[in-house]
């Protein structure tokens, strides 16, 4: 698994969604963690710059957290790599 690759993930909730990763493979050899970011489900979005939109799924990158590996189930797409682009300036954006 690598940044930018969307997964169908076991987040221990009613349901699998799919998340985004966003760290680096060493990062998950190293630590056996992945940091994701999680589809929103359910609620209004708005036009947000820490909301990726791919594929009619929003994904919440202000619910950014780190999971087990193993938490990861199926590979399901590849976030472009303009979104993906975004996705790291809303991070920046928000730590700043």
């Amino acid at each position: 698994m690598d940044q930018g690759q969307i997964w169908l993930a076991d987040l221990r909730e009613d349901e699998r969604r799919r998340v985004v990763v966003m760290s680096s493979e060493p990062f998950h050899r190293l630590a056996d963690r992945v940091w994701i970011v999680p589809e929103l489900v359910g609620g209004e979005h708005d036009d947000l710059p820490w909301r990726l939109v791919i594929d009619d799924r929003v994904y919440a990158v202000d619910h950014l957290r780190s999971v087990p590996v193993s938490s990861l189930l199926e590979r399901v797409g590849t976030v472009p790599a303009p979104e993906l682009a975004r996705a790291r300036r809303a991070l920046l954006a928000i730590t700043a």
